[in-house]
């Protein structure tokens, strides 16, 4: 539960989220022509397990990741994760970046004309956020 997904043409794409003990630092991809789940590699900068981030496509192979719950606390991480194969190669992008938002969980994301759009969510005291971003 509290994973997400991403759809590229006949794939889905589900990252994280939260299996009976802890958060899943696995990736898995649904062929919806073959009705059939394979485990993906990771490979690059890989995102710790997370659950509760946002997800949101770029391209034809390409997404962002931001934020989260990673080991109980809220991050505000970002990282670009491209399809490539059977892999999905990992990037961080934006570290330490003063244009970045701040941490936060259960909030939405959107790419629209190559910009990552953030709404919301949860800090790590538990405050509502009403906060809009670009990136």
């Amino acid at each position: 539960s509290h994973h997400k997904p991403v759809v590229f043409g006949h794939s889905a794409i589900v990252f994280g989220g939260v299996n009976d003990y802890d958060n899943s630092p696995h990736a898995f991809e649904f062929d919806s022509h073959q009705l059939k789940w394979s485990k993906l590699n990771q490979a690059g900068e890989v995102p710790l397990p997370r659950d509760d981030h946002s997800l949101s496509q770029i391209d034809g192979n390409s997404f962002l990741i931001f934020g989260g719950f990673v080991a109980g606390s809220r991050v505000n991480e970002c990282y670009m994760g491209k399809k490539n194969g059977n892999t999905l190669e990992w990037k961080q992008i934006g570290q330490n970046s003063p244009e970045q938002p701040g941490i936060r969980a259960s909030h939405s994301s959107v790419v629209y004309q190559n910009k990552c759009y953030i709404f919301g969510g949860q800090d790590d005291d538990n405050n509502k956020l009403n906060d809009f971003w670009c990136l």
